[in-house]
């Protein structure tokens, strides 16, 4: 809050840093669509697994608090993307810390939560034969949100920004 003081007006202004997006327009824009559409397909893999069907699974707690978990840093991780891809080349020094700085810290958690989802999925499909078809297309999203989530943490790690 420091940052943000009144201006000559009265109106409030920021007064603190920025960071630069340091690849140039062209990069960035495709940055944003890369990593929009990485994030989108994350996003929609968690959605879709939980509207499936797959019979009794969705009863299990080691499937049900890994998916959980999913679904907040899900959220979380939404939220984060909104915030770093709604604004341009420029973006404050905050906003930064915690978007492009957190985002792939998200990554990695939601990785390390779809494993988990998918272990427990794996273990119930191995203790209760035979299981409906919809408990393979979630085994399927897990794999799919897991290899989502590892290619956006290398964007993220690819990016640049300086400080201005």
């Amino acid at each position: 809050l420091r940052d943000i003081q009144r201006d000559g007006n009265g109106d409030y202004a920021y007064h603190g840093s920025h960071k630069r997006f340091s690849g140039g327009a062209d990069a960035l824009r495709r940055f944003r669509v890369t990593f929009g559409i990485l994030a989108a397909g994350m996003t929609g893999c968690v959605i879709a697994a939980g509207c499936l069907s797959v019979g009794k699974l969705d009863n299990t707690a080691y499937v049900l608090i890994p998916y959980l978990f999913e679904v907040i840093l899900t959220a979380a991780f939404a939220w984060s993307t909104v915030r770093l891809l709604s604004n341009g080349e420029l973006i404050r020094t905050y906003v930064h810390a915690q978007t492009a700085q957190r985002l792939p810290k998200l990554a990695l958690a939601l990785a390390v939560a779809a494993a988990g989802t998918l272990t427990g999925a794996v273990i119930f499909t191995v203790l209760h034969r035979p299981v409906p078809p919809g408990v393979w297309i979630y085994l399927a999203l897990q794999c799919a949100l897991i290899a989502l989530s590892l290619c956006n943490i290398k964007v993220l790690r690819r990016t640049q920004w300086v400080d201005v």
